[in-house]
């Protein structure tokens, strides 16, 4: 008997991909299109493909795969399915959404064409509210207790062909930059800590370019966001407005 097995894994499960292609994928967008719509390891019998955008779900994928975001995990046990996509979107800079009432994942970042993403580029804008079409605007800003920066450290594994994986790690903290917010040493920020082990796998030392995109995302995050915005419009102003539109 044995009390213990290990193997390597090479492909995954075969899926249908929101593309209309069938295989293993270790791209997150298209476990997210499984999970909700294969009715055998999914909620497809309460979901099902009618509430998926599957066309958005294709260009995620197309934009992880362009960018090096994988998801190389197990789901082993039962979860709260909207829960774990919007975690988990998070490290893939993915927008978990919903449009027209169907389930979508947006990339957060600007990208190009390809589905790369375009740290220079400028998003378009889709529509402008001023004093003539807005009213109850509350501004919230936040503490600055809530926007100090910090280092981000992030865990990830290192695969071997065969062999075992080994935990290893990466730091990221601020250095130079253009944002007075973020300016000075930041040699002795807090550390904060991440957990990418349970998916996130790169070769033996090559760069876990997912964890370093991450990390800058979450430090940008806490440190340039002042404050948030609330207000009411018509139903004109809004109309053909989708979320993470600018």
């Amino acid at each position: 008997s044995l009390s213990e097995l290990s193997t390597f894994i090479k492909y995954g499960i075969r899926v249908n991909k929101p593309d209309g292609s069938n295989g293993p994928t270790n791209l997150l967008p298209d476990i997210v299109y499984t999970l909700l719509t294969d009715s055998l390891i999914g909620a497809g019998k309460l979901i099902g493909t009618e509430q998926v955008d599957a066309s958005s779900m294709a260009a995620a994928s197309r934009y992880c795969q362009a960018n090096g975001f994988t998801w190389d995990g197990v789901i082993s046990n039962r979860l709260n399915l909207r829960s774990w996509i919007f975690e988990n979107a998070a490290y893939c800079l993915l927008d978990f959404t919903i449009i027209g009432g169907r389930f979508a994942l947006k990339p957060s970042p600007i990208t190009r064409s390809d589905g790369s993403i375009n740290r220079q580029g400028k998003p378009p804008i889709s529509a402008l509210f001023t004093d003539g079409n807005i009213r109850n605007l509350k501004v919230v800003f936040l503490e600055p207790e809530d926007r100090k920066p910090f280092k981000a450290v992030c865990l990830y594994r290192e695969d071997t062909e065969n062999g075992f994986p080994q935990i290893n790690s990466v730091t990221v903290k601020l250095s130079s930059s253009t944002y007075p917010e973020e300016a000075g040493d930041h040699s002795n920020d807090p550390e904060e800590a991440f957990d990418m082990t349970g998916f996130y796998t790169v070769p033996v030392a090559a760069e876990p370019t997912q964890s370093i995109a991450f990390a800058m995302n979450a430090i940008h995050t806490r440190t340039l966001i002042t404050h948030s915005v609330r207000f009411q419009t018509t139903p004109q102003m809004a109309m053909g407005l989708q979320p993470g539109q600018y």
